[in-house]
This record gives structure tokens, C-alpha cells and sequence, in this order.
């Protein structure tokens, strides 16, 4: 990984490509914890829902590097 940070689901290390994608899981909520003044946020786990979006972009993802 060029680029690395943690998940805002749980404290794994992911590609920042991966980071991007999570903002579109259906259980995304670091942004609606922080507004509402939790700042120390630590994630809610990775839903079925989540996963399936995840392999989603993913697959997306690798079929438009293919025909890059």
C-alpha cells in the first residue's frame, strides 16, 4: 500500500482507495458521530450490508484499473 490509514468501521489498516469507498457503506456514521461532538469515534463494525457494497466497488474498482 502506497497510501494507508484506518478503517472508520474498525481500527484495521486499509488502502486509501478502500477508506474512500466506506464513505458509501450503508453503516457510515464517523461523520454524523463527530457532528454531533464525539470525536474519539471508534467505528461500529463491518455489517453483511457493508461487505457486500465493499465487494461491490472493489470489483468496480478492478475492472476500470483493467481498462486503464
Amino acid at each position: 500500500m502506497g497510501c494507508h490509514s484506518v478503517s472508520y468501521f474498525n481500527i484495521e489498516d486499509i488502502c486509501c482507495d478502500c477508506k474512500h469507498d466506506e464513505r458509501h457503506f450503508p453503516g457510515y456514521a464517523e461523520e454524523t458521530a463527530v457532528r454531533g461532538g464525539n470525536l474519539n469515534f471508534a467505528g461500529v463494525g463491518v455489517s453483511d450490508l457493508d461487505r457486500q457494497v465493499m465487494q461491490q466497488l472493489l470489483a468496480e474498482r478492478r475492472q476500470t484499473s483493467k481498462h486503464a
